[in-house]
């Protein structure tokens, strides 16, 4: 099983963004060995690097467990894998997959797996017909949380909140860029406190930060 999730990562993504002074720290991952990759260390929020190195799935988990709540976005092609990994570390409870695949597609890969799993599907402004798009996973799948964004103020898609809490959904944003947030970032919250409110206006249950401390005060 390790050997297969490892490999089932490095044909998956796409480029490694961790340098240090090794030429194998760069390029894509799918060019190196597991073992070379775990020799890569982590950089920090200024690139600086740190004492961390790459994690196995399985270790960020058996450290996260029945601590945090764990967003496996983008694994849409490897829910099969990644679900046998949350029941082996007592996590399955706790994690939500994510993505914006349409239903046919997510079904086509998760096959029957997609009726365990927390499954959280996201919209953005070129989804298609995004009330339907979310109609089909409120009906067909566990979906008890949508993740939705905003480039503006007056962006449309903030026209999928009412409809989405009218079928008691949960709402889920994304605080870490603009385009996400209509510019109510972390970084913004940190000059002027008043920025994050622009979440509570719009019903929001869970907001993704990297600013976790900060989060913390916001919400007492």
């Amino acid at each position: 099983m390790f050997s297969d999730i490892s490999q089932e990562i490095k044909n998956l993504l796409k480029i490694l963004t961790i340098t240090i002074n090794s030429s194998y720290c760069l390029g894509e991952v799918r060019n190196h060995s597991f073992s070379e990759l775990k020799e890569c260390v982590l950089l920090d929020g200024l690139s600086d690097k740190t004492s961390h190195t790459i994690p196995t799935l399985k270790e960020v988990l058996l450290v996260v467990r029945d601590r945090v709540l764990i967003n496996l976005d983008n694994t849409q092609e490897m829910i099969p894998i990644v679900y046998e990994l949350l029941k082996e570390t007592g996590t399955k409870d706790q994690a939500i997959f994510s993505s914006y695949h349409p239903y046919k597609k997510l079904k086509a890969s998760a096959g029957p797996y997609l009726d365990s799993i927390i499954y959280m599907p996201k919209v953005k402004q070129d989804t298609e017909r995004p009330k339907e798009y979310l109609n089909t996973f409120f009906t067909q799948t566990h979906s008890p949380i949508l993740q939705t964004r905003a480039l503006t103020e007056e962006d449309a898609l903030l026209e999928i909140i009412p409809y989405a809490k009218g079928r008691k959904r949960l709402i889920w944003f994304n605080s870490l860029e603009n385009f996400h947030c209509a510019g109510h970032t972390d970084e913004k919250e940190m000059m002027d406190p008043s920025h994050w409110n622009w979440f509570l206006d719009h019903r929001a249950n869970i907001i993704q930060t990297d600013r976790p401390a900060v989060a913390a005060l916001f919400t007492t």
